[in-house]
């Protein structure tokens, strides 16, 4: 802040576990921040769908999708 002063709040409990656990759409939100600092767009696009459609991709696809480019 320009002023020099702080703001602190108080959660209680995280955002993503127990009564705050994230729907569908925000893990995907999430996954697309962290894993878009290292992947392509298009890489990060098809490791989400993999990982939401277990048994749909092999492992070792899913592998190749990790690899940065």
């Amino acid at each position: 802040m320009r002023d020099d002063s702080q703001r602190s709040e108080h959660v209680p409990i995280n955002l993503g576990s127990g009564a705050r656990a994230l729907g569908e759409r925000e893990i995907a939100q999430k996954f697309r921040g962290t894993a878009g600092l290292m992947l392509s767009p298009d890489r990060v696009d098809a490791l989400l769908d993999a990982l939401l459609s277990p048994g749909k991709h092999k492992v070792r696809a899913m592998l190749q999708l990790l690899r940065a480019a």
